[in-house]
């Protein structure tokens, strides 16, 4: 009488493979601008994460590197997408963001 085996081999194939992590820049990745600018605007990190198909966890440590500080209970509205166009084309953000980017250095 044969058994079936106790494990199961997966091919090489089959392995997800996880892509290299990439630093953080405002200037040319566009999720990273939604995470400041939402950030900004108060949203709460699962609303930010739902929005731009982040992690929570990946949403919080962008959030603490470019030290935003915001209340968890405001979580936008339907209007969001018109007050993220108006930020991002606002010249003072612009600013913001070009100095958040070159105050962030990786270790």
């Amino acid at each position: 009488m044969s058994q079936a085996p106790l494990v199961t081999i997966m091919p090489q194939q089959a392995v997800k493979r996880k892509t290299a992590p990439r630093r953080l820049n405002l200037i040319t990745h566009q999720s990273d601008q939604d995470v400041f600018i939402l950030g900004m605007l108060g949203w709460g990190t699962d609303a930010i994460a739902r929005r731009v198909r982040l992690s929570p966890c990946q949403v919080s440590y962008r959030l603490v590197v470019w030290g935003i500080k915001r209340a968890d209970y405001r979580n936008g509205g339907p209007l969001a997408r018109e007050l993220i166009d108006a930020a991002r084309d606002n010249a003072a953000l612009t600013k913001r963001l070009q100095r958040a980017q070159e105050d962030y250095r990786e270790p």
